[in-house]
């Protein structure tokens, strides 16, 4: 999972705390510090539909569906 078709920012001011991916099957968790690449790998089986979740700490909680 990448945050944003543009890089985001990862400073101590504005980053992403904790990317997640929930499906049927559970959850998948990486938390993130500043300085980090915004990007969290995930085993997903085919055909399982998933929704990633993100929180910044500025801007708050973010979902997308895969």
């Amino acid at each position: 999972v990448r945050v944003g078709e543009v890089a985001h920012p990862m400073l101590e001011e504005h980053y992403i705390e904790f990317i997640a991916l929930v499906s049927e099957n559970g959850a998948q968790f990486a938390q993130l510090k500043p300085g980090q690449e915004p990007v969290a790998t995930f085993t997903l089986e085919e055909g399982v539909e998933a929704e990633a979740y993100e929180y910044c700490n500025l801007h708050g909680f973010w979902k997308a569906s895969l």
